[in-house]
C-alpha cells in the first residue's frame, strides 16, 4: 500500500469514527429529554430536570460539532459519498442543535428566576391544557383533571409541582364549583399541600409553598395572580351559596 493510499485510509477511518460518535450521541440526547419530560419528576431531587435538559442540550451540540468536523474533513478529502451523507446528517443535527439551544435558554431562565414566578409559569402551562376544555364548554371532571391534562393534552408532569413545594406529584387542586361560564374571578386552580387529581375549596388551599406569604391562583378568566395571605378570604369560589 502506497503512502498516499495509507493516508487516505487513515482519513476515512478518522471520518467514520467522527460519524459514529456524532450519530450515536443523537439518541443519547433524546433519551435525556425523554427522562426530563416524561418520567415521573417527583422521584428526583430538586433541579434534576434542569440538569437533564442541560445534559441533553450539550450532548446534541457535541453531536452537531462532530458531524460538522466530519463533513469538513470529507469535503477536503473529496470523498463525495460521505460529503452527501454528512450533509444530510449535519442538517438534521443543526435542527436538533437549534432546538437544544432554545431549551437550554428556557431551562436557564426557569432555573434562576424566583420560585414564585416559576410556580406561576406552571399554572400558565396548565392553563394552556385547559383552554380547549373551556372553549368546548366543560372542564375535565375534578376527580381526574390531572390525568386528563397529562394523557389527553400531553402536559408535562413537571408543571404540576410548585418549585418551593414538597416533593409531591402535584401541588395544585381544582375548584369543582368553577365552570367555563362562571364569573371571571372564580378560582379554577390553586395551590395545595400535595396529591393528585385533588379538588375542593378553601379548605385545601395552602400558602406554605411560599413561606406563608400567599399562593398562586388560576382564575376562570385564565389570569394567574399571586394572592397575598391577607387577601385569600376575599377569593370567589363560586359555590351555590354564593360564598366568597
Amino acid at each position: 500500500m502506497s503512502e498516499i493510499e495509507a493516508k487516505k485510509q487513515g482519513q476515512k477511518k478518522t471520518i467514520f469514527t467522527l460519524i459514529t460518535f456524532s450519530v450515536a450521541l443523537v439518541p443519547v440526547s433524546f433519551c435525556l429529554y425523554f427522562a426530563a419530560y416524561l418520567i415521573w419528576p417527583p422521584m428526583w431531587p430538586k433541579h434534576t430536570i434542569d440538569i437533564l435538559v442541560v445534559a441533553a442540550c450539550v450532548t446534541m451540540l457535541v453531536a452537531f460539532a462532530l458531524g460538522l468536523v466530519a463533513f469538513v474533513k470529507a469535503a477536503k478529502a473529496k470523498i463525495i459519498s460521505i460529503v452527501l451523507l454528512m450533509g444530510l446528517i449535519v442538517a438534521a443535527e443543526a435542527c436538533g442543535a437549534a432546538f437544544s439551544l432554545s431549551e437550554l435558554k428556557r431551562s436557564w431562565e426557569l432555573y434562576y428566576v424566583e420560585p414564585q414566578v416559576r410556580c406561576r409559569h406552571n399554572l400558565c402551562s396548565l392553563m394552556d391544557g385547559l383552554r380547549p376544555y373551556k372553549e368546548y364548554g366543560k372542564y375535565p371532571t375534578p376527580q381526574g383533571w390531572c390525568d386528563w391534562l397529562v394523557r389527553g393534552r400531553k402536559i408535562s408532569q413537571k408543571y404540576f409541582r410548585c418549585p418551593e413545594g414538597k416533593r409531591v406529584k402535584s401541588s395544585y387542586a381544582m375548584n369543582p364549583n368553577c365552570e367555563p361560564n362562571s364569573l371571571p374571578d372564580v378560582v379554577l386552580l390553586f395551590e395545595t399541600k400535595g396529591g393528585w387529581n385533588q379538588f375542593g375549596g378553601a379548605e385545601l388551599l395552602t400558602t406554605e409553598n411560599h413561606q406563608g406569604d400567599g399562593c398562586n391562583i388560576l382564575f376562570n378568566d385564565f389570569s394567574v395572580r399571586f394572592v397575598k395571605s391577607e387577601e385569600i378570604g376575599q377569593l370567589n369560589w363560586g359555590d351555590k351559596q354564593g360564598n366568597r
